[in-house]
């Protein structure tokens, strides 16, 4: 079943073109998702007590414009269907009725000690109206490029993390975006992003964050060592166009 809250875009949301970060925009809709699942005593605190919690794994994003600071918005999730490890939900972000961010996201259920994935419970999933799926929601396979042209090596830092103990998924926004130009970033937005969660990241490991563009799209790397932890493809179109 779907759900809906409203919310006012907050200058702390916001870079200095006064619109949205995407780091701030995957909190904002994370915090809706949980609100939806606390109403149905899935979220966040509730899976702790059984130690586990829920952890996003893919998202795929498409942008008609990104919100700017005050502005209205509605955010509305629904949670799309199961299978037998993995959860599908969508969000929209709406301004006025209109439809100007969508998003798939696939989730799973970790066991907070062990470190694994842990099979759907089918109960917590009728409680919030997540039916069973025949067949699955397509996401996008991301390939590692050949090369990077640019690194940057970060420690994740006790603000990185969240309740499932490890890095919440966006901050591997902000390392990712750090790698960019401030006037690119001034003068771009996203049109579309793919990301992948591969490896969770850790309190005190570094990580290595690697860059290549082609044209108007942007190649991202969160790595340690040889093993990827999360592969993303943002492609930009200039502020304003359509």
């Amino acid at each position: 079943m779907k759900y809906q809250e409203d919310y006012q875009i907050q200058y702390a949301d916001c870079d200095e073109t006064g619109h949205v970060k995407l780091q701030a925009l995957i909190d904002i809709f994370m915090h809706v998702s949980n609100r939806q699942l606390e109403n149905s005593q899935a979220g966040s605190k509730e899976m702790a007590m059984k130690n586990q919690g829920w952890v996003v794994t893919q998202y795929h994003m498409d942008f008609k414009r990104l919100p700017v600071v005050a502005e209205q918005v509605k955010i509305v999730t629904n949670p799309v269907g199961y299978n037998r490890f993995f959860e599908y939900r969508d969000f929209s972000l709406l301004v006025d009725d209109e439809e100007i961010i969508k998003v798939q996201s696939q989730w799973v259920i970790l066991d907070l000690e062990k470190r694994r994935i842990v099979p759907a419970d089918s109960e917590v999933m009728a409680r919030f109206g997540s039916p069973l799926l025949k067949k699955n929601p397509k996401m996008r396979r991301l390939k590692k490029q050949d090369n990077y042209e640019q690194t940057r090596q970060y420690r994740v830092r006790y603000d990185d993390l969240d309740l499932n103990y490890h890095v919440t998924n966006s901050h591997y926004f902000s390392w990712m975006e750090d790698m960019l130009e401030r006037a690119f970033l001034n003068a771009y937005e996203p049109k579309s992003v793919d990301i992948k969660f591969d490896k969770e990241v850790l309190y005190g490991q570094k990580v290595t964050s690697s860059l290549i563009i082609n044209e108007q799209t942007s190649y991202h790397l969160i790595s340690q060592g040889d093993q990827v932890a999360t592969i993303a493809e943002i492609t930009w179109k200039k502020r304003n166009d359509e």
